[in-house]
């Protein structure tokens, strides 16, 4: 069984309800006995968001989503506000406060929802996410539009069809892998809604690489072979280490991680995001065996960086925040030099970051760039050509 030692039965209880609500009975997740989860109903959401995004650079994604939500009914605003939980739900990297206030956002957004709760089972479930992949803050349009489209499908199977799959995680995860997302990069999504729906058959994993690192670390332990699904060969994997590293051990965690996660597994997270020349140099960094936690993180940086062009590190002297930073603009400029460090203080002053007067050895006073113009002149004389990624 996948099912995680240390986590709380609250979580797991919240995933039993996300699942009978979305798949079986199609309730409200917060308002028991109201039919939601509807093909009309995500028909409807569809055409708020899907069909019209909001493509505005630099726009927070909350502000996006209810410019787009915008002219919807009040059952339209409480679908998309479940459909957050729901895609919120997976992820370590949004806090549970995040999630829950995120959540009752979209549920102010129109007036006829005005006294609609979170349940009480809802919010403890949000409490202790699953996996710490930044995809499920960078991708959320994309992961949304995945689950709109799984979930529309879904509801119009026949009852026979959706009794079959639910009763075989092998058949589900096939009509699952079959369906690609109308806005792309949702896999991350997809491997989710896999454990959400079957924790006791498949892995808390969102990234299908890291998948593939662990069946190949522990290939030897695969008896009768490998099959095709790499699902089924994780969970024989998983039954066989069971006995050394007690039940629901984490792959992510010592001393496990360390046997897959080590230089000689050669193969590298897919970075969609990042530039090509950024994924060639992350690969270079992997060999110099950087062990973070979670090991997608280096990669989770890198798209980060790629998408909102800033990322901080936070944290107490001497524990690699700028060792690391010098690491992630080596990658994201192919480690050819173009990378400069500077280093604020308080009596930091404009003059010293973008250009000011500084003495010269005659007694006079000459205008000399800062590091931010030199930079810029750099740039500007040596260009590099736009790829395609």
């Amino acid at each position: 069984m996948a099912v995680l030692a240390g986590y709380p039965d609250e979580t797991y209880e919240a995933m039993a309800l996300i699942r009978e609500n979305t798949l079986v009975s199609f309730d409200s997740l917060f308002t028991p006995g109201k039919k939601l989860w509807t093909a009309e109903g995500h028909a409807a959401f569809r055409k708020l968001f899907v069909d019209r995004p909001d493509e505005r650079k630099g726009v927070p994604f909350m502000e996006k989503f209810r410019k787009q939500l915008s002219g919807g009914s009040a059952d339209d605003h409480q679908l998309a506000a479940e459909l957050l939980y729901v895609q919120m739900f997976f992820s370590t990297k949004i806090s549970a406060e995040t999630k829950l206030r995120h959540v009752n956002e979209v549920l102010s957004w129109h007036p006829e929802l005005d006294g609609v709760e979170i349940p009480e089972w809802a919010r403890a479930g949000a409490e202790q996410g699953l996996a710490g992949d930044m995809a499920f803050q960078i991708q959320r349009p994309n992961q949304l539009a995945w689950l709109n489209e799984f979930l529309s499908g879904w509801v119009q199977r026949l009852d026979s069809e959706r009794s079959s799959l639910l009763a075989d995680p092998w058949a589900f995860a096939k009509a699952v892998r079959k369906l690609s997302g109308p806005l792309g990069a949702y896999q991350p999504m997809r491997e989710a809604w896999l454990y959400m729906v079957f924790p006791n058959e498949f892995e808390n994993i969102s990234s299908r690489n890291d998948k593939r690192r662990i069946k190949e670390a522990f290939s030897e332990l695969l008896t009768a072979g490998p099959s095709d699904e790499i699902d089924r060969d994780l969970l024989a994997i998983r039954e066989a280490l069971t006995g050394e590293h007690s039940e629901g051990f984490h792959f992510y965690r010592s001393p496990v991680v360390e046997v897959w996660r080590t230089p000689k597994n050669k193969t590298a997270p897919a970075a969609p995001k990042a530039p090509a020349e950024a994924r060639k140099a992350e690969e270079k960094t992997r060999g110099e065996a950087l062990f973070l936690e979670p090991p997608t993180a280096f990669r989770e940086w890198l798209e980060l960086l790629h998408d909102r062009k800033q990322v901080i590190f936070q944290g107490p002297p001497g524990t690699g925040k700028t060792y690391l930073a010098r690491k992630l603009a080596d990658a994201v400029v192919a480690g050819n030099g173009r990378v400069d460090v500077v280093q604020f203080h308080p009596s930091y002053s404009y003059e010293d970051f973008i250009e000011g007067y500084r003495p010269t050895a005659a007694g006079t006073f000459s205008l000399r760039a800062g590091p931010l113009k030199s930079l810029a002149a750099e740039a500007n004389a040596n260009p590099r050509p736009r790829r395609s990624c």
